[in-house]
């Protein structure tokens, strides 16, 4: 496949934490053969909401 999809994810950032980091890493699925295939990222972002909520609804928006 080559196209380009959205991904997101909404995890809570424990209390008092000061380092958050991005592990950007291609897997793939079990029993499919590695073929040197490579991942590409664009537009990364971090986003941080008081609620949980707040967060859901901006990962429900349509892609900016």
């Amino acid at each position: 496949m080559n196209e380009w999809v959205q991904l997101s994810g909404i995890f809570k950032v424990p209390e008092g934490a000061n380092t958050i980091r991005f592990l950007l890493r291609q897997a793939e699925r079990k029993g499919v053969p590695h073929n040197g295939s490579a991942a590409r990222f664009d537009d990364l972002g971090l986003y941080l909401f008081a609620t949980k909520e707040e967060a859901e609804s901006f990962v429900a928006a349509p892609y900016r």
